[in-house]
């Protein structure tokens, strides 16, 4: 079981190693499979309050 998780740590480690080198020259394409969220996260907007004008 140990050797199990350990492969899946090394494949999780350098698979997104690999794509990232075959795509190297082509950063439109990386972004299909690399999310950038973790790096800029998304950002709340709060909504702007608009006071009724007096009848």
């Amino acid at each position: 079981m140990n050797d199990n998780l350990n492969a899946m740590k090394d494949l999780a480690f350098y698979k997104p190693l690999m794509i990232a080198d075959a795509y190297h020259d082509q950063p439109e394409k990386i972004g299909m499979f690399f999310d950038q969220r973790i790096i800029n996260p998304l950002k709340h907007v709060q909504p702007e309050l608009v006071t009724p004008a007096p009848n």
